[in-house]
């Protein structure tokens, strides 16, 4: 036999293999919408998976980061599962208007 374990642990011990792999996903609220992000990912990222979300395009440069707070977050600050976080989109979304 190939394999000393038996059939029912080969199949627990692929199955962990298999989704070992697999990325985790935190949910972040952005303006009070519901946005998955990969685990680790920062404040920058969330604000562009809300934009994409909404399908609006991205402004450049991204809008202030607040958490429910009113703290301003940079957009490289970290992020835990379940936080909440406020953008204020602006008209002018060119910074030499």
């Amino acid at each position: 036999m190939l394999f000393s374990d038996s059939p029912a642990k080969r199949s627990l011990k692929y199955r962990n293999i298999e989704t070992s792999f697999l990325p985790t996903a935190m949910k972040i609220f952005v303006n009070d919408i519901e946005i998955d992000v990969f685990t680790g990912a920062n404040a920058g990222d969330a604000v562009i998976s809300y934009f994409r979300s909404i399908q609006s395009p991205l402004p450049d440069p991204l809008p202030m980061i607040f958490d429910q707070y009113g703290n301003i977050i940079e957009q490289d600050g970290e992020l835990s599962p379940g936080n909440q976080i406020i953008i204020i989109e602006s008209e002018n979304t060119s910074a030499n208007e």
